[in-house]
């Protein structure tokens, strides 16, 4: 008796490489865009999480949002010297600046930043105070940053 091979065709396995192929080509620009995104809101809220806290201070204590640092070296915001804090103070990995004139803060990420789509872009970030509960907002209006990847509080 004769035993028959078994196993796949050619066809089979082409078809198979084909359907990985495709969903690769989906997947990979995706993968791309969420990592972008991580990167941006990470390096984000790490350089502007004291900066928030202080204002958040400050607006409990005087029930409006300060003007600029200055401001915020009064209530004991001060860098080791005990000077203001500057907008290159909040430098990060991939962020360069966070320059702030109330109630607009505009961050930069570094022109050689690990990630290319960060590169020496802006992000523009609005901060309004809540009358009735007295909590300070932040929100991401603008800045040269694609939208798509723009940090989300």
């Amino acid at each position: 008796m004769k035993k028959q091979q078994s196993g796949f065709t050619l066809i089979e396995l082409m078809i198979v490489v084909a359907i990985i192929g495709i969903l690769a080509s989906v997947a990979v620009p995706q993968y791309q865009t969420y990592i972008t995104r991580t990167d941006a809101m990470t390096q984000t809220v790490a350089s502007m999480s004291p900066l928030k806290n202080a204002i958040a201070e400050y607006a409990a204590r005087y029930a409006e949002l300060p003007a600029g640092f200055n401001e915020l070296l009064a209530e004991g915001f001060a860098d080791a010297n005990g000077t203001a804090w500057s907008a290159t103070s909040f430098g990060m990995d991939q962020v360069e600046s966070i320059a702030w004139t109330s109630p607009t803060m505009t961050l930069t990420y570094i022109a050689a930043a690990d990630n290319a789509k960060l590169a020496g872009k802006t992000v523009i970030i609005t901060t309004s105070l809540n009358s009735n509960t007295g909590a300070v907002l932040f929100s991401v209006t603008g800045g040269t940053l694609e939208p798509k990847y723009r940090p989300k509080f």
